[in-house]
């Protein structure tokens, strides 16, 4: 991903890059073609969708030197989405699918702490906004097959990571959290 990054000042630090995104998708699974003629469960088929696709994104990031010990960061991923094309057989009966992904928003904040030159102890929180992505829509052009777009209800994430990392040398800096 090309990036840029630069120093303003003597404590803070500002990044950013741009990211080209290339995803393959497959999905198999059993529909149920009975449930459209009145009969549930009365004639199964197998349904397989393969496709793939790309788009470009961005990220930026800022970090603050507090002082020698105290450092902070804050990152933000911007949201994307991804038209596949390819190919959907269903029953042995092959043909063309267009699908979009939407992929979320999120916002890092960090903090690191440096209590010796050779130890650092950081905590991250990470916001991903679920409830800002649309649903799955699939797009089959086989005629009698519809457009296909479940409801979903992902609601927005805020999980923490707790870390540490020791220097041990200039190459060796396990780290675990």
């Amino acid at each position: 991903a090309p990036t840029i990054a630069m120093k303003v000042g003597g404590k803070l630090m500002l990044g950013g890059s741009a990211n080209y995104y290339y995803s393959e998708a497959r999905l198999d699974r059993m529909l149920d073609m009975g449930l459209l003629a009145g009969a549930p469960s009365a004639m199964d088929v197998e349904s397989k969708l393969e496709g793939d696709g790309s788009t470009w994104g961005f990220n930026l990031g800022a970090i603050y030197d507090v002082n020698a010990k105290h450092r902070v960061a804050v990152m933000y991923h911007h949201p994307y989405s991804v038209d596949y094309d390819g190919e959907l057989e269903v029953g042995g009966v092959p043909g063309g699918v267009e699908a979009t992904v939407d992929f979320p928003m999120s916002v890092v904040v960090a903090y690191a702490y440096r209590p010796t030159e050779k130890l650092t102890l950081e905590v991250d929180l990470d916001w991903t906004d679920w409830d800002e992505t649309g649903d799955i829509e699939v797009r089959p052009e086989t005629a009698g097959l519809s457009d296909v777009a479940p409801e979903q209800h992902p609601q927005p994430t805020l999980p923490y990571q707790v870390g540490a990392q020791y220097q041990y040398s200039q190459a060796l800096a396990p780290r675990g959290g």
